[in-house]
């Protein structure tokens, strides 16, 4: 085999090696959905936890009020339904 003939052998040897399946090309797409659907999940339980943090530190601050011996029941009823409303 000439230098040219081993050339073209190694070249479509690799084209074909290179060339991927429907199934990897199908396996491919469906973990791009997978990635696609974790990226939302993470934005959404990133949103979630801030949302829990702004209702605790609101529960912190009043918790603070009633010991200094300030009287809020509408306060508390707000925290405690913003509190439920997230667990």
């Amino acid at each position: 085999m000439d230098r040219d003939a081993w050339a073209d052998f190694v070249d479509a040897n690799e084209a074909h090696r290179l060339t991927l399946t429907l199934a990897q090309r199908n396996l491919i797409a469906q973990a791009d959905q997978r990635i696609d659907w974790l990226e939302i999940e993470l934005a959404r339980s990133v949103d979630e936890i801030a949302r829990m943090r702004e209702a605790l530190k609101a529960a912190g601050h009043a918790l603070r009020s009633y010991q200094h011996g300030n009287s809020a029941p509408d306060l508390a009823k707000e925290i405690a339904d913003r509190i439920g409303d997230l667990l």
